[in-house]
C-alpha cells in the first residue's frame, strides 16, 4: 500500500469546521467574479516545473498537469526556471508570493506590472526588491512568447471553463456587504475568485489598491475545491464558504496589523516563540505573518456568527489544534468592536482598545495552557538517528510510544534532507493492536542509500485524545550499508 503522510481522517478534520453552518442566500449589490486567470497560471506553471513542492500537491487532475509537462517539455532548461529557483531559495519567494506578483501584472502586448496601482509588490512585499521583480519579468516576457503561453492557456479553455462553470453555485452564499459593514471601509471593492488548479490545497488572498482607492479583492483558490468530475462536492461547500470568506479577509486585516503592528508587536513576539515550529511549518514564518492569520481566523469566525448558525466552541478548539492560541481572545475583541461601533466608526479607531486587549494576553501562562493542551508522549525508533550501516535486509521500522494511542492515528513526512526521493518504501503500516504502543512499518530498504524521514508529533493522539506537541518532530537519517 502507499503511505499517506498524514490520515484522511485528520486532513479532513482540519477543513470541516462543522456540520451545523447552514449558508444563507444574501441580497447585495456587490457581484463575485469567478475565473481561472492566465497571469496567475503563468507563474504556476513556472512554480510547478521549478519544483516548488506547494505548486506540485495537487492529486487531482492529472491530465491538467502531464498536459503542462508534455508542451513545455522543450523549454525546461529555460533560465526562468533557474531563476525562479534562485527566488524560492534565497527570497523566501513561495506560496502565495507568485500569486501576488501576477495579480499586479497586465497583459497586452506583453506582460507589464499595472501602472494604475498605488503600490508595486515590491513596496508591500520585502521579499521582492525593484531590481529582482524587473529581472523576473523580463524572464517571464521571454518564456511567455517564447513558448507561446497564450496557445497553451487556449488549449486548456475547455478544462478552465468547467472549472468556472462548477464554482458558480456557490456564488450567491457570500454576503459581500458584510465586510464593508465590519471594517467601514465603503469602497467600490471589487470581489473576485480566481481559481488555480496547479496550487493544490493551497489558497491565497492577495488585493490590489488603485490610485483612485478601488480595490480588486482576490481569492486565490486551489483544486482541492472539486471533486473529480470538476463540480463542487456538495459535502464540501461549506468550508469552502468559509475559505473565501478568510481569503477575502485578508485584504483587510493584514493592512491593519502592517498599520498598527508598533501597538502589539512586543507581545506578539513573545507568543510566537511558544508556538514558532508550528507556524512555520504551516508557512507563517514571522510574529506578522502569525497575527495577520489570527485575525483573518478571528474575522473569518465572526462572519460566520452574523451570517449563519455555527457552533463557535468547534470552530475555536479547530484553530487551537493549529496553534492559534489567542482565537478566543482576538474573536472576543472583535466582538466586543463590533458592539460598539458608535464608540468605535471604524476598525481602525478601535485598534489601540484591541492592543490594549491583546497586551494583557499573558504569554507565561498561555505557555503552560499549551504544554497541557498537548500530550506529552515520547517516541523512540528501532533505528537511532544518524545510524550508519544499516543492514539493507531491514524489512521493519519500529516506532515505540511511552503510553498507549489512538491506533487511528498516524503518519510520517519528509527528513532533514525534505524530498520524497530519501523516503523509505513502506509496504504496510500496522499498530500493534496489543501493546498499542507500536507502529510498525514494513519496509523495503536498499543497499548504500541516504534515508531521511520524520515523525511529526502532530500526526499522533494519545488513547486519551490529546494530540502531540505540533511544535516537536522526531526526525531520523540513517544509511544503509552494503
Amino acid at each position: 500500500m502507499s503511505l499517506k503522510y498524514t490520515m484522511m481522517k485528520k486532513l479532513i478534520s482540519l477543513f470541516v469546521f462543522t456540520l451545523l453552518l447552514l449558508p444563507s442566500l444574501f441580497s447585495q449589490n456587490k457581484t463575485l467574479d469567478v475565473k481561472v486567470d492566465e497571469r496567475t497560471e503563468l507563474l504556476g506553471v513556472v512554480c510547478y516545473l521549478a519544483d516548488y513542492d506547494e505548486y506540485k500537491r495537487s492529486i487531482l487532475f492529472k491530465e491538467f498537469t502531464n498536459n503542462i509537462e508534455e508542451y513545455f517539455r522543450p523549454y525546461l532548461k529555460d533560465s526562468v526556471f533557474s531563476y525562479a529557483k534562485y527566488l524560492k531559495q534565497e527570497r523566501g519567494i513561495g506560496y502565495d508570493a507568485p500569486m501576488s506578483y501576477a495579480i499586479n501584472l497586465t497583459i497586452k502586448d506583453s506582460l507589464r506590472f499595472n501602472t494604475n496601482i498605488q503600490y508595486n509588490i515590491w513596496e508591500h512585499d520585502n521579499r521582492w526588491t525593484k531590481e529582482i521583480a524587473e529581472h523576473f519579468l523580463l524572464l517571464l516576457n521571454d518564456f511567455y512568447f517564447k513558448t507561446n503561453f497564450k496557445e497553451f492557456y487556449n488549449k486548456n479553455f475547455d478544462f478552465y471553463s468547467k472549472l468556472e462553470e462548477g464554482f458558480k453555485p456557490l456564488i450567491n452564499e457570500v454576503n459581500l456587504s458584510w465586510f464593508d459593514s465590519f471594517y467601514s471601509q465603503k469602497s467600490n471593492n471589487n470581489f473576485s475568485v480566481i481559481i488555480s488548479p496547479i496550487s493544490g490545497p493551497n489558497n491565497y488572498g492577495p488585493k490590489l489598491t488603485y490610485k483612485n482607492s478601488d480595490e480588486d479583492v482576490y481569492s486565490i483558490m486551489g483544486s482541492w475545491i472539486y471533486d473529480s468530475t470538476m463540480t463542487i462536492n456538495k459535502k464540501t461547500s461549506i468550508y469552502i464558504i468559509q475559505t473565501l470568506i478568510h481569503e477575502f479577509n485578508h485584504s483587510y486585516c493584514n493592512p491593519i496589523v502592517e498599520k498598527h503592528w508598533d501597538l502589539i508587536e512586543k507581545n506578539s513576539e513573545k507568543i510566537y516563540k511558544l508556538v514558532d515550529v508550528d507556524m512555520s511549518n504551516q508557512a507563517y514564518p514571522s510574529p506578522v505573518y502569525m497575527m495577520n492569520e489570527t485575525f483573518v481566523r478571528a474575522a473569518a469566525i465572526k462572519y460566520l456568527a452574523d451570517n449563519t448558525k455555527i457552533d463557535l466552541e468547534s470552530l475555536f478548539k479547530e484553530e487551537e489544534g493549529r496553534s492559534f492560541f489567542c482565537i478566543r481572545d482576538v474573536y472576543q475583541a472583535f466582538d466586543n468592536y463590533s458592539k460598539e461601533r458608535s464608540k468605535y466608526p471604524n476598525f481602525d479607531s478601535f485598534m489601540p482598545e484591541f492592543a490594549n486587549q491583546f497586551n494583557k494576553i499573558n504569554a507565561r501562562k498561555l505557555k503552560k495552557a499549551i504544554k497541557n493542551y498537548y500530550s506529552d508522549f515520547t517516541i523512540k525508533i528501532s533505528i537511532k538517528d544518524g545510524q550508519e550501516n544499516v543492514s539493507p535486509q531491514t524489512k521493519k521500522i519500529v516506532i515505540k510510544f511511552n503510553r498507549e494511542m489512538n491506533t487511528g492515528c498516524n503518519g510520517i513526512s519528509w527528513g532533514r534532507k525534505s524530498h520524497a526521493s530519501y523516503l523509505p518504501k513502506v509496504i504496510t503500516a500496522n499498530w500493534n493492536n496489543e501493546t498499542k504502543k507500536e507502529w510498525v512499518l514494513d519496509v523495503e530498504l536498499e543497499p548504500n542509500k541516504e534515508y531521511s524521514l520524520s515523525f511529526p508529533y502532530r500526526f499522533f493522539y494519545d488513547s486519551k485524545g490529546k494530540q502531540g506537541d505540533r511544535n516537536k518532530t522526531f526526525y531520523l537519517d540513517f544509511k544503509t550499508g552494503k
